[in-house]
């Protein structure tokens, strides 16, 4: 399981459209999409539009905000 921040939506009736910026726990289709068990089926994302979420990179910007 690999989790993933979604940053866009290719088009609007995506179902992920509304849910930018969610971080998400996402199974690999090892091709261009992930996927995730949901409503008894498997919804999926495309690859393009999200990215890994390293929580790291997280911190690191927020602290960056106080300094």
């Amino acid at each position: 399981m690999i989790q993933i921040i979604i940053t866009k939506s290719t088009f609007p009736s995506y179902w992920y459209h509304n849910h930018i910026g969610q971080v998400l726990n996402v199974f690999d289709d090892e091709h261009d999409q992930w996927y995730v068990p949901m409503n008894d089926g498997l919804m999926f994302i495309r690859k393009d539009d999200a990215e890994i979420f390293d929580r790291r990179k997280k911190i690191e910007r927020i602290k960056s905000k106080f300094v």
